[in-house]
């Protein structure tokens, strides 16, 4: 049993290795092309004609084709039928790591691969990772970052810590808030926040949730035009 783990643990990472080794193979390609550099003295010439013959294009009788740049790039990256490719090479390292997921970490092996990426990638546009990180024991995936944007009023760019400052920006403002219609909205707008980040099953709500902020707030963009920018009766006070 423990000599079919470690052979396929083995294969596993050599696998992840291929990929990445031909994915940094590619990108130095790309860049030496992009640059435009002349051969190198000693007669070594790297390009996209040569990549097919290193990747083993021989082995398979094709050797003497003319692999144009984008052949070469379909063939390496995405091709399902080139074992050579990075997406043969990690779908094989994902179909042992199915047979080791009882021994993998759950870092390495997650059903949620791309959607975690998409998730990792929106954290980082808009520099919430670390404090993504401090608040959350989950692994940042969709639906918990989606939560943590959306809800977490400790985190300053969430949505409800920017309804909230608002909020409470318009009601120093404005000599009577509460016949104010844009602090009335915003006042639901943050208690139906509330109720939605304290929902159980809210994961399955996530697009409607975004829909009906963004049409709330629109709205509430056009009561502040019209209440304190259109001709009203000047209403605000020093702050």
């Amino acid at each position: 049993m423990l000599a079919r783990i470690a052979h396929e643990l083995f294969w596993l990472g050599r696998s992840v290795a291929r990929a990445e080794h031909t994915a940094r193979m590619l990108d130095g390609v790309l860049q030496a092309s992009l640059q435009g550099r002349p051969d190198d003295p000693a007669g070594v010439r790297l390009g996209w004609r040569s990549l097919p013959a290193i990747m083993g294009a021989s082995s398979r009788g094709e050797e003497d084709r003319a692999f144009t740049r984008d052949e070469v790039l379909h063939s390496l990256t995405l091709d399902p039928d080139n074992p050579a490719s990075v997406v043969a090479c990690v779908a094989r390292a994902r179909e042992l790591a199915r047979t080791l997921r009882d021994v993998v970490s759950a870092e390495m092996w997650d059903d949620d691969g791309p959607e975690r990426g998409q998730a990792l990638a929106l954290l980082q546009a808009v520099g919430g990772f670390q404090a993504y990180r401090r608040a959350v024991p989950a692994p940042p995936n969709a639906v918990p970052v989606a939560r943590f944007l959306l809800f977490e009023r400790a985190y300053p760019d969430s949505v409800a810590a920017a309804v909230e400052s608002a909020l409470n920006a318009l009601e120093r403002a404005d000599r009577n808030p509460r016949n104010s219609e844009p602090v009335l909205r915003l006042q639901r707008l943050s208690a139906d926040l509330e109720f939605r980040g304290r929902a159980e099953a809210w994961g399955n709500d996530v697009h409607a949730t975004c829909e009906a902020v963004q049409e709330e707030l629109a709205r509430v963009d056009r009561d502040i035009a019209e209440r304190y920018f259109a001709g009203a009766p000047v209403t605000m006070v020093a702050v």
